[in-house]
């Protein structure tokens, strides 16, 4: 009987199915032993050690009709290829032999049961035009296939309880999903999956053109939609293993586009670390390292610089600098793209420090320290004295364009046009500043005009603060200075300064000047009188460290 029913199937549809034996008890009870079904190249395709069904109308079968009862089927395998320079895989050639492109139903081949249950099966996807080994594989496929229909070449099931022992990514627990499978289209409906650590609830979408699944990453249009969902970094990292794994992300989102090419909308994710993150991406070319591209238009994203280099890929978190610790928590808005070799970044934030917003183009980010970077900077109240440790140093706010390289303030070489508008420096506040020079670790060399209340001058020469003993070689021309309120000198109530001032010291009290101050058609005065100098000059040398000082001054006044 297993001889006559296979050559009906195979002489009819021109197939190559094989049953090595079949019991029958009664209609109710019919048991396939070594059912084997090869491709098109003679391979095996499907394999089943044994099938247990019914029939329950056994005329229907030579109609092309298997109407089955519950059915289960053991230890078996499915084994999906596309052979070498070929575009269709061979379960699509197969299935298509049931259809013959009419519309007629009873030229259709039809199979129907209510319930397969399926112990011990296995899924190897192979693409020989890309690597011999499998692309995808599932083994030890337990659970229930509900409602399952084949009819002609569509495949329609409600897959129920399915667990997989092991794959090339994670295991799962437990899997269900309305599924239906067309010549053009895949449907997931109200698909929920759970492994150890991470739990699905989506409905997903697949789109393809005829020979599409051979190049699923880059043909196959998906459109999921992801309800409460978590997925843990660990099993993230199984898929992109750029991911860190000691965090967990709940989200929810929406899918469009293909495995390699997609835009990620709505997204809105929260981490087990409060880190936040709402926006829409596009990723393009994402299993290409050298040629990906990441846009981002984000909404919102929190976190902090430990829980951020967690949550980012690797190529990103671990090159966040050492020094943005001090930013503690953050939050910011704006956009970003992103390439192997390029941030373009235009960003609003708001720390414990203040606020920042930057429009910066980087360049060789990898290295954060030495990345390029050219573009504008803002700050409004940030705390620079706190990022600087430096007591003396307070709330900063500038706006100014920057081209130069490195974060660090041991590396940071660049350029700088721009205002600052608040600058706290031993308990004054200067305002209104303008400056145009270059920053070097940890020394400025350019100009300053200030226009501030109790400072009024144009500076043009280096400050170095990158030693222990600071270094000034600058000219200045002084409008007025009011050095009390600056709590530069407070011996008297008022000290007023007007001239121009050429600079020459190292040292960073007045008790450690070395040096010499020159001025010219200069004034000082203070509550008692008010002097006027045609040219001073004021020589400090040290003899020995913070004793024996010596001051000469000469001058016509």
């Amino acid at each position: 009987m297993a001889k006559r029913l296979t050559d009906y199937v195979n002489k009819t549809y021109g197939s190559d199915i094989q049953i090595e034996k079949v019991d029958i008890s009664s209609l109710s009870k019919i048991k396939l032993v070594h059912v084997l079904i090869r491709d098109h190249h003679g391979d095996s395709l499907i394999y089943v050690e044994n099938a247990k069904t019914s029939v329950s109308h056994l005329p229907s079968i030579f109609k092309n009709k298997f109407i089955l009862g519950l059915t289960s089927l053991e230890n078996g395998f499915l084994n999906m290829k596309t052979y070498k320079d070929e575009e269709t895989n061979n379960l699509t050639v197969f299935s298509r032999l049931f259809d013959d492109g009419k519309e007629t139903e009873g030229n259709k081949f039809i199979l129907t049961s209510p319930k397969i249950k399926l112990e011990n099966i296995s899924y190897e996807l192979f693409d020989e035009n890309k690597d011999e080994a499998p692309i995808v594989y599932y083994y030890g496929i337990t659970g229930d296939l509900n409602e399952f229909a084949i009819n002609g070449s569509e495949v329609k099931t409600q897959i129920r309880s399915i667990s997989i022992d092991r794959n090339h990514l994670l295991k799962i627990l437990d899997f269900n999903s309305d599924f239906k499978y067309t010549d053009t289209q895949m449907e997931f409906w109200h698909t929920n999956l759970t492994s150890e650590n991470s739990f699905i609830d989506t409905d997903i979408v697949m789109n393809y053109g005829e020979d599409d699944l051979s190049d699923f990453n880059e043909r196959v249009k998906i459109n999921a939609f992801f309800k409460k969902s978590s997925i843990a970094l660990v099993d993230l990292n199984h898929i992109y293993e750029e991911f860190g794994t000691k965090d967990i992300i709940y989200f929810t989102s929406q899918f469009v586009g293909t495995i390699n090419d997609f835009l990620v909308n709505d997204l809105d994710l929260r981490t087990e670390r409060k880190s936040v993150l709402k926006g829409d991406f596009v990723f393009q070319d994402i299993l290409d390292t050298e040629q990906f591209y990441i846009d981002g238009n984000i909404e919102k994203i929190s976190s902090s610089y430990s829980n951020l280099s967690i949550l980012l890929p690797r190529l990103l978190g671990k090159n966040l600098p050492e020094s943005f610790k001090d930013v503690g928590t953050f939050e910011a808005s704006g956009n970003f793209a992103l390439t192997k070799n390029t941030l373009n970044l235009n960003m609003d934030s708001n720390s414990g420090l203040g606020k920042v917003s930057t429009d910066l183009y980087l360049t060789d980010y990898q290295i954060i320290d030495k990345a390029k970077y050219k573009g504008t900077v803002a700050m409004e109240d940030f705390k620079l004295g706190t990022y600087l440790k430096n007591p003396h140093v307070g709330r900063l706010s500038l706006q100014g364009k920057f081209d130069g390289q490195g974060f660090s303030l041991n590396s940071i070489n660049t350029s700088i046009i721009g205002n600052i508008s608040k600058h706290e420096y031993k308990g004054y506040t200067y305002r209104n500043i303008d400056v145009n020079g270059v920053f070097r670790n940890r020394n400025f060399q350019g100009e300053l005009a200030v226009d501030d209340p109790n400072l009024k001058m144009i500076f043009s020469g280096l400050a170095d603060l990158s030693k222990k003993i600071y270094l000034f070689d600058f000219e200045a021309n002084v409008e007025y200075i009011d050095l009390k309120p600056l709590h530069l000198f407070e011996k008297y109530e008022k000290s007023i300064v007007k001239g121009k001032v050429n600079i020459k010291l190292t040292g960073n009290t007045i008790e450690n000047l070395d040096g010499e101050i020159s001025f010219q058609d200069a004034s000082f005065s203070n509550e008692n009188d008010d002097y006027f100098f045609k040219d001073f000059h004021v020589l400090a040398e040290m003899q020995g460290y913070r004793e024996n000082n010596f001051h000469q001054f000469t001058g016509h006044y």
